[in-house]
């Protein structure tokens, strides 16, 4: 074709939707960037599965949670809500671990004729959870929970 021929309007046309396709083409990396970017401590980067199941009034809320990785995971943190907390040396690739409020604890400080006094305590049957963390060596997932 020769570009003589064509009118001013033709070549507007042209330009303007040159520079929708490039516009369009420039959005486009730009959102997938955004979403593919790991966000924060929301993201899931050891592959973990975890799911919180309400128990009865004698063994209270459950949690199960699974390694669907492909690897071990090394120091392992399993927290909840007020300090509660569980600590396991190795939680194997595809391995699953079920644990229960009472298994959650934290160490307390009380002091008694002067001198500090530090035990541990487990978490009450009735307390009221809104989000479980796993930490390991190589990251950490979070999973908040919906009443």
């Amino acid at each position: 074709m020769d570009d003589a021929n064509e009118s001013p309007l033709a070549k507007s046309v042209y330009a303007r939707a040159r520079i929708l396709v490039v516009v369009m083409y420039v959005v486009s990396i730009v959102a997938t960037v955004v979403v593919a970017a790991p966000a924060d401590e929301k993201t899931n980067q050891i592959g973990a599965r975890i799911l919180t199941l309400d128990g009865d009034m004698v063994v209270g809320r459950y949690f199960v949670i699974t390694n669907e990785s492909r690897s071990h995971w090394y120091d392992v943190t399993i927290a909840i809500d007020g300090g509660y907390e569980v600590h396991k040396d190795l939680v194997r690739a595809r391995e699953r671990i079920t644990l229960f409020l009472k298994d959650f604890g934290r160490d307390e400080t009380t002091s008694r004729l002067g001198k500090d006094i530090t035990r541990r305590v487990s978490a009450p049957l009735d307390f009221k959870v809104s989000a479980v963390t796993v930490r390991t060596r190589d990251g950490a997932a979070r999973s908040e929970i919906v009443e």
